[in-house]
């Protein structure tokens, strides 16, 4: 079996997964679309496993090898620290008025990531 036939078999179906919301915001998976107050935004399938598994737990830490072993997890790839800041990057531009003072997509340094609402 061809290695992205395997890791397709292996990824969790997405066609039964639940909208997951947290206050104004609420996340489409099947579709990747993320629905606030005045918008919706198209996320890649990465960001939107990330996101997924931050507003799954809104408001709990969820320290980084923890949030890469979820991503792996619901995605079937595993992604590096630096991609991660990259897609919490991408993330912040798509969710906050301000990315460079960001209200829901918290990150502590040193530690890991949280969303709140």
């Amino acid at each position: 079996m061809h290695s992205t036939a395997v890791r397709a078999f292996l990824a969790p179906s997405r066609r039964f997964e639940p909208v997951v919301r947290v206050g104004d915001f609420a996340l489409e998976p099947r579709k990747r679309r993320l629905y606030s107050r005045d918008r919706c935004e198209p996320l890649s399938p990465m960001q939107c496993a990330v996101l997924q598994a931050l507003m799954s737990r809104p408001g709990d830490l969820m320290e980084r090898n923890e949030l890469v072993r979820e991503v792996a997890d619901r995605t079937g790839r595993i992604i590096s620290d630096s991609c991660l800041n990259v897609y919490v990057h991408g993330l912040r531009r798509k969710l906050e008025s301000d990315p460079t003072h960001p209200r829901h997509l918290i990150t502590v340094v040193g530690r890991g990531h949280f969303f709140q609402a």
